[in-house]
């Protein structure tokens, strides 16, 4: 499929005194690589989304505010929330688990740390990006009906 260019036309009229144009002034610039990318963009965020969606396992990002910014749909099925009563909430879940991780990471020889993650927070103790392990919640309570 052919497209045709995008432009940004940021051009006006200029009239005279008795209110006739007498010329267009201003700029004409090709946008047409930049829509390109932002279909694009749109395309892998889509891609994206559709994926972590299809995950049959509950998955929740907390950000470095411990606040929840991705809550994937199983969320209902499994704990009875809807997404939007955690987005953008604060995490106790997430302060249970590093807690746990930590704990883990500490007296935990590294043979043991097997699950493939890597470290994005270098205060806990090690570098950004090291190899680290996180284990599994054993037990979380579903919210009342």
């Amino acid at each position: 499929m052919v497209r045709l260019p995008s432009f940004l036309d940021s051009s006006r009229a200029v009239w005279d005194t008795s209110g006739k144009i007498i010329r267009y002034q201003g700029t004409l610039v090709d946008i047409t690589e930049k829509r390109k990318m932002e279909r694009q963009l749109l395309q892998q965020e889509e891609f994206r989304r559709r994926l972590l969606e299809s995950f049959p396992d509950l998955i929740l990002v907390v950000d470095l505010e411990e606040r929840y910014s991705f809550v994937s749909a199983r969320v209902r099925d499994l704990l009875g929330y809807q997404r939007e009563d955690l987005l953008g909430r604060r995490s106790l879940i997430s302060r249970i688990i590093l807690r746990n991780w930590l704990r883990f990471i500490m007296t935990s020889p590294p043979a043991s740390r097997h699950l493939p993650l890597r470290s994005m927070e270098p205060a806990i103790g090690m570098e950004a990006g090291a190899p680290c392990a996180l284990p599994p919640v054993n037990s979380m309570t579903p919210r009342p009906s």
